[in-house]
């Protein structure tokens, strides 16, 4: 039927956009924030990496020179590394924690990572701003904080491309389902490219 002022519309969306409509309701991030895109974090990791590089560091140095060899930035999987390194922080449960890129090893054994994480961490302070990761780990930690009684999850959850999800969201979309929920998935595992991100095939089982 039609929906009248009593009816709720259902909360449409991908998981980033939940989760930040989500904190916001229960004031746990400020409406002004900014959310970075990741262009822009990729400018705050090199910001930071740069800053860092101009300090004589061997490790980093050699680990640069065998990116530029293959032709590639290390940016990326840098910024991988400093966002698993803040959920380490954060204490969240490394069994929803993706794996660091393997180049990145050294750079966490030495406390490279660590120091970019901070200082990165402290830009985005700096700009009043947030990342995807920070919108995701902090819906985490409030909800398995604070579990929402039955009756204030959902009732019926849809998801698409369902393969993308990482155990971190899939933990999410738990504690926001009703034991009395209908749910309903659509993927396909041959279109799981986010592996890089957590996400896996083993989603269908």
């Amino acid at each position: 039927g039609a929906a009248g002022p009593e009816c709720k519309l259902p909360d449409v969306g991908n998981l980033h956009h939940f989760c930040h409509g989500f904190l916001l309701s229960v004031h746990r991030l400020h409406p002004g924030k900014h959310v970075l895109d990741e262009s822009q974090q990729l400018d705050f990791i090199r910001e930071v990496t740069d800053a860092l590089r101009e300090e004589p560091n061997e490790i980093v140095e050699e680990i640069f020179a065998d990116y530029e060899e293959d032709d590639k930035s290390p940016y990326p999987d840098i910024l991988s590394a400093v966002l698993i390194s803040h959920q380490w922080r954060l204490g969240i449960p490394a069994c929803y924690l993706r794996q660091v890129p393997p180049q990145m090893h050294e750079l966490v054994e030495c406390g490279v990572i660590s120091r970019l994480e901070r200082a990165y961490t402290g830009l985005k302070r700096k700009f009043q701003s947030v990342d995807f990761d920070d919108l995701v780990n902090e819906t985490f930690l409030y909800l398995t904080k604070n579990p929402l009684d039955d009756d204030r999850r959902f009732d019926w959850v849809q998801i698409d491309e369902v393969q993308d999800l990482n155990p971190l969201q899939w933990r999410i979309v738990k504690e926001l389902t009703s034991t009395r929920a209908v749910s309903v998935y659509f993927g396909d595992v041959e279109q799981s490219i986010f592996s890089f991100l957590g996400a896996s095939a083993s989603t269908f089982a």
